[in-house]
């Protein structure tokens, strides 16, 4: 969806992963949870049901069943609109769109293709919370409004045709050519038609939109970077940002039929991320690459650079994400996320001083707020001593994200959360410090609530009906009126309400052009922003709520954000390239001379409440030359077909093959299996199977084996998951070597027989995004007749439990800048269960801190302290690896020592015990306990830049950043034994090949202690 959450994003690349997987691998499957666990959870405590229509299986919460119908109804249209357009017509391009309604506080949607077994499926939740959905997208906090964005995802990847359709067809859900897109593709087109489907609303219809664009790309030539998922310029994605202009771009030019024509062509592909940028040459007659350089020349064309204003004036740069507040006597309060800092609040006194500044994020327990960001929080508001701030913000819970609202005491620095869940939107206190004024979330409609400091009550103010929204309303000077942005379902206008009655008193619009963020100026005068349709973005209006007359009064560059007046000046977030200003300049409230006589047609409000007085209108300035083109309205909402609506069953699909597919496995020396795959889920994933049955190849003594994997969700946040695979087969004997002595005869027609047996049991949860987990492990392999192994039958059966706390503050540029990170871990295996003769237990903790350093914001220390200790082993044993693993790319030594063998546990199968040490990756160490002190400096040198395609037939690459580590490392075994110690340098190179990220690093090192020697490695990782 492009949320400022960032799990959508997330939830793309492990899809492409799994598509890729496919493409390198072939077919398999995956019993791994596809829902977040918080969504899992959503539907696991809400009774579900399930609503058919011609085209949609919609899955709703029992009480949203008025809103599931109006959802399916608006959805009908949007995909009907879609699949017109859509040039593949089969199967799977036309098979019944799954839409799932969990009722939590997501701020996100998002779209899964079919990948490894898994059907697509689209996850709309029934309700946002977070003003930037209407405030920087254009787009009412409404499930049906933005599934139109998901919906055309969904039937995107669902163009499969050609040698695709055939593996589909043949193995079941296992991928779509479509993912061989970069990221800039699927957004752009999905940004394109939520904007050209539905009238008045998205973001290619919206001025923020636009002044944001023209703010990041003026004056500048835009380059194959400029597109990637993994540029970190825009706060709400490039991908979206940059891909919905291109794509806008070749549809005004080319029409929409070559957009759908490229899609086509990409649906017979075989290497999908190959050749990419030669398939839009089938479809445009040009390549990507030379498309591309034509819309940059057409950006530079309509973008010039452009000069503030004299009356403007810049007071500080901000950040990349910012909210904006001030109070009446001139104190401002800012939310700020930066490229190089973290969320913070800045708060000043009316002198221009800061009295107080502190980070949102706490790392170390307890803490007050967990990952709470600008971009997630509503606008700072002060009370009228100007004594408190109060906003709100998203932040993660133990389970579900939860709105907060928070009080900061400007005096003592104090933060303090005042309602846990206020299941609404940004908003303000009033004056006096005792209500709250804010948007309450019901599902599909927002109501103007107030929340009782005191008391912490709440209580509808003015009631919207279905598609109507109320966002950040704020109180008057006085505390008597509340002036807030609507939509009525057609079009946003500002209303001013009593704040008793809950009365529509005023509204302020001119009936077409796009307005939001209204701010009292003083007791009789409206601010607010307004689109200018010959200017890139909003910028801000003055409203004379005496007069009734209304004026522009800024002629920012770009877009105005957030205007705020006190003590004579006007106050308001400027962008500028890709971050914020706080600029400044006059404004004058002395009324405004009455309207000219010219009768206005008033434009007539949504229903408020029943008995509301009728409103007046006070109309707006419009005319000039539209920078960007008012998109018609197309979509053709008609009553919905329900086909039938029950509640749901966790057997619905639950054996309907999603996957049916060859498999191989290996086992032995000799044992190669090849067999069939079987899999399946339920449509909510409460439950998931898969199930192999595996027959060895080239032995006429029939070995066979079976894999079963089931995953449970039903008692979400827990999931658990249980995997076994049983062999049954035949091994060649192995080649003598010179520990078998004396060498046995071997029979060249015997063969042996064996036995495997794996099982693995795991529970697990996730706190506050940690990880909790418990589990069983076993491992029984049966080996009687081979003469190697003085321990015939080996078998490892014991528990586990893992826990981890991650207290983490991170920034685009620097990553992690401060953390507290915990994991304490301990494995068990029983003496009465396994062949190693004694009871062996594995402890473990580890500690990360990661503290930033002065000079720069940008540099950060890091320490890693591990304790870990085998207990039990058999008298002589050392089977803890330390160390190890990889092969030197070259190695200096001094003196001449060899490298040491690596572990090897004959007595416990399917067992290694490894604790990695920087500076011995090739020299493993034996031990049976182990205690490690690392620490790292890290500076990033930041690159950001890339190309839409590499050699004009491989993907886009992008290189984000090239790490320097300076690091040192120490290890004993408190035996009394030597210690072990290596220090060295390193260089990482961060880049993103397709949408896989890849870590390339060269690392020197310096062993201090054992063979003294200096070291080089070379390693891709991800």
């Amino acid at each position: 969806m492009g949320a400022p959450s960032s799990s959508h994003r997330g939830a793309v690349s492990a899809r492409v992963a799994l598509a890729a997987a496919v493409l390198l691998e072939g077919c398999v499957a995956s019993v791994g949870p596809l829902l977040p666990q918080d969504v899992q959870t959503s539907l696991a405590q809400h009774a579900m049901r399930r609503l058919e229509t011609p085209n949609l299986d919609v899955y709703y919460p029992a009480e949203r069943h008025d809103e599931a119908v109006r959802f399916a109804e608006h959805v009908e249209g949007c995909a009907r609109q879609l699949e017109a357009r859509a040039l593949v017509h089969n199967g799977f391009a036309s098979r019944k769109l799954t839409l799932i309604l969990p009722e939590l506080t997501f701020n996100n949607a998002f779209t899964s293709a079919m990948s490894l077994g898994y059907e697509p499926l689209a996850v709309v939740p029934t309700y946002q919370t977070i003003d930037a959905f209407s405030l920087e997208m254009g787009l009412p906090s409404d499930a049906g409004t933005i599934a139109c964005h998901e919906i055309t995802h969904y039937v995107h990847f669902n163009q499969v045709a050609g040698f695709a359709w055939f593996v589909n067809s043949a193995f079941g859900e296992e991928y779509t050519p479509q993912l061989g897109f970069d990221g800039w593709f699927d957004e752009g087109l999905a940004v394109y038609y939520e904007t050209t489907l539905q009238p008045g609303v998205g973001r290619l219809a919206w001025p923020f939109w636009h002044g944001a664009f023209a703010a990041g790309v003026a004056g500048r030539r835009l380059q194959g970077g400029d597109l990637s998922e993994f540029n970190r310029d825009f706060f709400l994605g490039n991908d979206y940002l940059v891909g919905s202009h291109f794509i806008r771009f070749l549809a005004e030019r080319y029409g929409e039929w070559r957009l759908w024509k490229t899609i086509e062509v990409q649906a017979h592909s075989i290497l999908y991320p190959i050749w990419l940028n030669l398939r839009f040459r089938d479809a445009y007659g040009k390549t990507l690459e030379a498309l591309y350089a034509e819309f940059a020349d057409d950006v530079a064309r309509r973008y010039p650079p452009v000069a503030r204003p004299p009356e403007q004036r810049t007071l500080e740069t901000v950040g990349m994400a910012a909210r904006y507040g001030r109070g009446a006597d001139g104190s401002e309060a800012l939310l700020i996320d930066g490229h190089d800092t973290p969320s913070r609040i800045v708060v000043r006194g009316p002198d221009g001083r800061v009295r107080l500044e502190r980070a949102l994020t706490d790392v170390v327990p307890p803490r007050t707020l967990v990952g709470s960001g600008a971009d997630s929080s509503g606008p700072p508001s002060f009370t009228a001593d100007g004594r408190y701030v109060y906003f709100t913000t998203v932040d993660p819970g133990v389970t579900f994200a939860k709105n907060r609202l928070v009080r900061v005491d400007v005096a003592t620095g104090a933060l303090e959360v005042v309602a846990r869940d206020l299941y609404g939107g940004g908003g303000s206190i009033s004056p006096d410090g005792r209500t709250y004024a804010f948007a309450r979330a019901d599902g599909d409609r927002h109501h103007l609530a107030l929340y009782d400091v005191t008391s912490g009550t709440t209580r509808v103010l003015a009631a919207m009906p279905p598609g109507g929204f109320v966002s950040i309303p704020r109180y008057a000077p006085d505390g008597r009126r509340i002036v807030a942005t609507v939509f009525d379902g057609r079009a946003f206008s500002i209303r001013v309400f009593d704040a008793e009655s809950g009365q529509v008193l005023a509204q302020l619009t001119d009936g077409h052009s796009a307005v939001h963020d209204a701010a009292w100026a003083d007791a009789t005068h409206v601010v607010y922003l307004r689109a200018d349709d010959r200017e890139a973005g909003f910028q801000v209006y003055l409203a004379d709520l005496g007069s009734g007359q209304s004026r522009q009064v800024t002629h920012a560059p770009y877009l105005a954000f957030e205007p705020q007046v006190a003590s004579g000046t006007l106050r308001f977030l400027n962008r500028d390239g890709w971050r914020w200003t706080l600029d400044e300049q006059p404004v004058s409230l002395a009324p405004l001379p009455p309207p000219p006589p010219a009768p206005v047609a008033p434009a007539t409000p949504a229903p408020i409440a029943p008995g509301a007085a009728p409103t007046p209108v006070i109309p707006g300035p419009s005319g000039g030359t539209p920078l960007w083109p008012t998109w018609p309205a197309p979509l053709d909402n008609r009553p919905v077909e329900v086909l039938s609506d029950a509640p749901y069953s966790q057997q619905d699909h639950l054996l309907s093959l999603q996957t049916h597919g060859i498999s191989a496995a290996t086992a032995g020396r000799d044992g190669v299996f090849a067999g069939i795959v079987l899999g399946g889920a339920d449509r909510l994933q409460f439950h998931r199977w898969v199930m192999e049955l595996l027959l060895q190849l080239a032995s006429d003594k029939g070995g066979y084996g079976t894999a079963l994997a089931y995953a449970n969700q039903e008692f979400a946040p827990f999931t658990i998951v249980g995997q076994l695979l049983a062999l049954d087969y035949h091994d060649t004997w192995p080649t003598p070597g010179p520990l078998m002595s004396p060498a046995p005869r071997l029979p060249g027609s015997f063969v042996l027989s064996k036995s495997l047996l794996q099982a693995h049991l795991d529970v697990v949860r996730y706190l506050y995004g940690a990880p909790l987990e418990a589990g069983l492990f076993a491992d029984d392999d049966d080996e009687p007749n081979d003469p190697t192994h003085l321990i015939k039958h080996r078998r490892a059966v014991g528990p586990f439990v893992s826990a981890t706390y991650a207290g983490i503050e991170s920034t685009p540029y620097s990553g992690v800048r401060r953390a507290l990170i915990l994991n304490p871990s301990v494995n068990v295996f029983p003496g009465a269960w396994n062949s190693a003769g004694a009871m062996v237990t594995d402890t473990r903790l580890a500690a990360d801190v990661v503290l930033p350093l002065p000079l720069s914001r940008r540099h950060t220390l890091s320490l890693h302290l591990v304790g870990r200790d085998l207990s039990g082993l058999p008298p002589g044993e050392r089977w803890l690896q330390v160390g190890g693993g990889i092969t030197a790319l070259a190695v200096s030594r001094h003196p001449d020592r060899p490298v040491p063998p690596e572990v090897t546990i004959d007595s416990l199968p399917g067992v290694h015990f490894l604790e990695p040490l920087r500076g011995y990756e090739d020299y493993p160490i034996a031990t049976d306990r182990i205690f490690v002190a690392q620490a790292a400096y890290l500076y990033p040198l930041i690159i950001d830049r890339g190309t839409a395609s590499t050699l004009w037939a491989l993907p886009s690459t992008f290189l984000r950043q090239i790490d320097f580590e300076l690091f040192g490392s120490a290890a004993t075994d408190a035996h009394g034994g030597p210690p072990h110690a290596a220090g060295g340098t390193a260089l990482t190179l961060e880049l993103a090949v397709w949408h896989i990220p890849l870590n390339l690093t060269y690392q020197l090192a310096r062993r201090v202690e054992d063979d003294r020697a200096l070291v080089q490695i070379l390693a891709l990782g991800q």
